[in-house]
């Protein structure tokens, strides 16, 4: 498996401080594929207007910005499924 690390993502944004965040390539790779999650190590981003706790959601208006404690549930699930959350988008 060849992974994608934040770096190499082309996203902006600040990530959270989620399990997977802190592992290198390497790290990702020498999960034995049999011990990893379906979506292991595959970043993903969310619009700004859905919850990801450590992202102010603002959906595009910072007057209503606020930090959830918890994640939306479509969030969470692609979370337990080994995904990683690394932006928030907004539309300009």
């Amino acid at each position: 498996m060849q992974c994608a690390c934040k770096a190499d993502a082309g996203l902006t944004g600040k990530a959270p401080d989620l399990k997977l965040q802190d592992l290198s390539c390497r790290e990702l790779e020498a999960v034995h594929a049999a011990d990893r999650p379906p979506l292991w190590g595959i970043p993903f981003a969310v619009k700004d207007n859905i919850d990801v706790a450590g992202f102010k959601t603002t959906a595009a208006c910072n007057d209503f910005a606020y930090e959830p404690e918890d994640n939306a549930p479509a969030v969470q699930a692609l979370l337990d499924a080994g995904a990683s959350a690394s932006t928030h988008l907004c539309k300009p």
